[in-house]
This record gives C-alpha cells, structure tokens and sequence, in this order.
C-alpha cells in the first residue's frame, strides 16, 4: 500500500492516573493539568562474553532489562488532592502505585508499576508555579 500520510498523533489529552497497589475497588486518580509527560531511560543491562575465539571484535549478551522511569512537570496547583497525593501517599511513604498513561482518542493505554523517586517545586517571579516529579518504574511496563 502506498504511503498517504503519517499516523502520528498529538501528545495533548494525554493523562497520567495512579492508584495504590492493593486497593480496592481498582479507581484510578488523573493528576491534575500535566503539561508533559516523558518515558525515559529504558534499556538492557549487558555482559561482555567476549573469549579466545571470538577474534577481534568484542561479543555481548543482554542480561537485565531497565524499564527506565517517567518524568512529569506541571502547573503546581497547592490544595489539588491529585499532585498532593504524589507527594503524600507515595513520595513521602515511598509507596509502590500503580499507573497508567492514557493516550488520546483510543490509542490505548500503558500500565507500569513504581515509585515516586523526585517531587519537586518551581517558583519563579515571572512564571506560574510548577511542579516535576519522576516514576522508577519496577518490572514491565505494559503497551496497547
């Protein structure tokens, strides 16, 4: 079939949700005006394998996957129960949640479990006040 044109889709209406590991029933919470949400950092742990027959050029096996870790940022909104719960229920405890990231439109949705390993604060006298945070994600993250 001939190429008429890309399929790419547009990044806004993207949500981050969290819930807690265990919880029932399983509701998920969207965090509240996110502006940018970033999946970083993925990738395979190696070992080099290299020995006296392999001649001259090194040989690698993969050994551990790194699922790598999200980054957020926002508009800081101080009593929206969404972004305090971040840093309450799961920074501060250092609670594992569960998450999910839904796509616009029916693109799907991924799912990952971990744990909030930043929170953080922005105040400048000639911007709004934001907030950028990172997930560690723990074991697989799972695609559409």
């Amino acid at each position: 079939m001939p190429y008429t044109s890309s399929a790419a889709i547009a990044g806004r209406s993207t949500l981050l949700s969290y819930r807690t590991v265990g919880t029932s029933p399983a509701t998920f919470i969207t965090v509240a005006e996110l502006r940018k949400i970033d999946f970083t950092g993925s990738k395979y742990d190696l070992d080099e394998i290299t020995n006296m027959q392999s001649g001259t050029i090194k040989e690698w096996i993969t050994t551990l996957a790194d699922a790598g870790e999200i980054s957020f940022e926002g508009n800081f909104l101080p009593k929206e129960e969404s972004q305090n719960a971040i840093y309450n229920t799961f920074f501060i405890a250092g609670l594992l949640g569960l998450w999910k990231v839904t796509m616009p439109g029916t693109n799907g949705i991924i799912t990952f479990n971990g744990y909030i390993t930043k929170f953080d604060l922005n105040f400048d006298v000639s911007k709004h006040v934001t907030v950028n945070g990172a997930i560690k994600i723990t074991g697989q993250v799972y695609l559409p």
